[in-house]
């Protein structure tokens, strides 16, 4: 006999070898039930056993309804008729087709002169005595060995009190079909506390439903769990002072508890904020075992002193410790300037050599290159492990230079790579064209930004199969250095095709972008025949005509596009009002596929020239700037012929042309003195109109100069 909750009230063994047909067995003490209650009859066999079914349904009512008692309707609280499968006997808690198992009671209304004198007893308890790390949000209960009398078990006989003695205020409920009594605190426990649990016995205490009393109080005792821990506080690492502003520098964040203890349970993230100045980013990443370290920048037009960082989560703000803050220093001249000797006669000749900054390569594998700092290894399965999270800085036989490699798919499994720093300092300001030579093994997105808040700004599809050193340079745009420093920020890349999950970043090359006069291709003025602009990329190809295309999605200007395959007029992009001297040019050109692109300087030659593209740049702008070489101006008009191009490789047959740009290939030289004259044309006489100018070859150039006026200090500066 079981409660409905599956507590066994009492059970009797049958005797073996009994007839066939209904066997009957007596329980050694007959059970008194309650009104009201479901029960549930059982017996347990291992060789077989009869059913019938459907047989609990509401059409069969009659044949187990046996006032005062009856059988459920088969899905009335449960299936009905139950059974369990197992070794031994158990509550059975399954239900098919509502079958009976030919298992039923005998049941009077009075026991006559058998009298239950046995009194009730608490079998378990929840939570067990002894226990530790009770939660103090949950109930106490207790489950008594028979069915006992509501009316007599309330709060001031099931209590609870603290280790002072303090009782806890608290309902008490009772679940007969259970047999079970509960007791649920008003509040909650107070954490790490010893309580003890009482269930009285005696007079007035538990009675079962014959007026049986509990012999004696039930006691037992538990402790609460401690408090979990919460955030209550962010700690800095000690900020290095001082620090420059628009240049990155490492904060380090760590999550504290209410106990001063690291929390390192916290991952979630903080809001950043200075007291003075403006930070990027806005907000830490996530928090890894409570702490999070990560790259910030903090930027002002004056020097600051005494600044500090907050952090703030919720109601949680916390602040480092004060730190100066230096305005960006001005980064090495872009021009050198150097003589012989630096003391000369009034009147007598020197030369002077101007070198230009011929740029840089910044090899990555150097300690003083990146950041974190890595260990060469030549280590292909730690190269290829995608789980470890880590950055490899690895050296094949085969390659003359090592490689900053990880698989790409580290950020997909959830790993994620730290955030590498590539950085170089000693360069002069100004603009720069950014070439990196890649890993090129299989076609792959490499994502790249130059701020540390967002390494995915950009990226270039490196087209794949390369052989030999399977590296190849590819441009990542431009860059303007201010104080001398480059920043290049790398944290992922996405296979696009192939199988070889690796991507590595070898060098950076910093190619010098003179500035000078830069015209759209699109604007009518600089344009004939002149285009009318569409956004029909179904005109692009198979007319015989240019389209001046304005792809909405990702270009914000138009470009002058062409199919390969077709014969185009021939296009004048011109400008008027151009200065006379020599000029280097750029042109913007459309660079999805690799595309040699003609063009000349003269009407009569517009395929002259011609320059091939490296292709891959699908996404974004999808343009990029080639040179053209170096033209001479002379009567203020400088004028551009194109009219076609091949494919050199891939399969998208459209070409276009966006902006021009002409930078000054002549440097210009002043003096401290105004005595100081130049013979820039080398025709031994001083100070003509434009002596004071030339032109650079291969970076560089030889003028001679005289001071005609005594001085000291005297400086000579070169400017473009």
């Amino acid at each position: 006999l079981w409660t409905s909750g599956g507590t066994l009230l009492a059970e009797a063994a049958f005797p073996t070898g009994t007839p066939a047909g209904w066997q009957e067995v007596t329980l050694a003490e007959p059970v008194p039930i309650a009104a009201d209650t479901t029960y549930l009859v059982s017996y347990f066999t291992s060789s077989g056993y009869a059913a019938s079914r459907p047989y609990f349904t509401e059409a069969n009512r009659s044949a187990y309804e046996r006032p005062p008692l009856r059988a459920l309707v088969d899905g009335e609280e449960s299936g009905n008729g139950v059974y369990v499968y197992g070794s031994a006997s158990a509550f059975p808690n399954l239900s098919y087709q509502s079958s009976n198992y030919w298992a039923d009671l005998v049941f009077v209304t009075s026991i006559g002169p058998v009298i239950d004198t046995t009194p009730p007893t608490v079998v378990s308890t929840i939570p067990a005595g002894g226990a530790s790390g009770a939660d103090p949000e949950t109930s106490i209960s207790a489950i008594f060995s028979e069915p006992v009398n509501a009316t007599y078990l309330d709060g001031a006989v099931f209590e609870l009190r603290d280790a002072g003695g303090v009782l806890a205020p608290a309902t008490v409920a009772y679940d007969a079909a259970t047999l079970t009594a509960t007791l649920d605190p008003i509040g909650v426990l107070a954490y790490n506390s010893p309580y003890t649990a009482t269930i009285k016995g005696g007079a007035y205490g538990v009675q079962d439903l014959s007026g049986n009393v509990m012999a004696a109080d039930f006691v037992w005792s538990f402790t609460t769990a401690a408090e979990p821990p919460v955030l209550d506080h962010f700690g800095f690492a000690t900020i290095v002072s001082p620090q420059t502003a628009g240049l990155p520098f490492t904060v380090a964040v760590t999550a504290y508890d209410q106990n001063g203890v690291v929390f390192s349970g916290f991952s979630g993230t903080a809001a950043l904020s200075v007291s003075a100045g403006s930070i990027q980013p806005l907000q830490t990443g996530a928090f890894s075992a409570g702490v999070w370290s990560g790259y910030v920048v903090v930027s002002n037009n004056e020097a600051l002193t005494g600044v500090v960082i907050s952090a703030t989560t919720g109601t949680v703000t916390s602040s480092s410790a004060g730190f100066d803050v230096q305005l960006l220093p001005a980064g090495p001249p872009f021009y050198t300037l150097t003589s012989p000797a630096y003391s000369y006669l009034t009147g007598e000749v020197f030369p002077v050599t101007v070198q230009a900054y011929a740029g840089a390569q910044i090899n990555l594998g150097d300690d003083n290159h990146q950041l974190p700092v890595l260990v060469p290894s030549s280590n292909v399965p730690l190269l290829e492990n995608a789980t470890d999270g880590l950055w490899t800085e690895f050296t094949h036989t085969s390659r003359p230079y090592p490689s900053i490699m990880a698989p790409h798919n580290e950020y997909e499994n959830n790993v994620g790579l730290p955030l590498m720093r590539f950085y170089a300092s000693g360069i002069p300001d100004g603009p720069y064209e950014v070439i990196a030579n890649l890993y090129d093994n299989a076609q792959m997105r490499y994502f790249y930004g130059f701020t540390p808040d967002d390494p995915l700004a950009h990226s270039v599809v490196v087209r794949g199969g390369a052989t030999g050193y399977q590296h190849t340079e590819y441009s990542l745009g431009t860059v303007n250095i201010v104080g001398g420093v480059f920043n290049l920020y790398v944290q992922d890349a996405d296979l696009v095709s192939g199988t070889y999950p690796v991507f590595g970043w070898a060098w950076v090359r910093l190619a010098p972008v003179k500035t000078g006069i830069r015209f759209s291709t699109a604007d009518d003025a600089h344009q004939s025949p002149v285009l009318v602009t569409t956004t029909n990329a179904g005109l692009l190809t198979n007319d015989g005509q240019w389209t001046e295309f304005l792809y909405t999605s990702s270009r914000p200007y138009a470009s002058v596009m062409g199919d390969v395959n077709e014969a185009l007029p021939m296009m004048r992009f011109f400008t008027d009002g151009v200065p006379s001297g020599t000029y280097d040019v750029f042109a913007n050109l459309y660079d999805t596929n690799s595309i040699r692109y003609y063009y000349g300087f003269t009407a009569d030659a517009p395929d002259s020239q011609s320059v091939v593209t490296q292709g891959g740049f699908v996404t974004g702008e999808q343009h990029r700037e080639y040179p053209l070489g170096r033209v001479t101006v002379t009567d203020g008009t400088f004028s551009l012929y194109v009219q076609n191009a091949d494919l050199v490789s891939g399969t998208y047959p459209v070409f276009g042309w966006a902006h021009i740009r002409l930078s000054p290939a002549g440097l210009a030289l002043s003096s401290s003195s105004p005595g100081m004259q130049f013979d820039g044309d080398g025709d031994g006489i001083f100070g003509e109109p434009e002596d004071a100018s030339s032109v650079l070859l291969n970076n560089t150039f030889t003028i001679n100069a005289r001071g005609m006026s005594a001085g000291d200090g005297i400086t000579i500066t070169a400017a473009d």
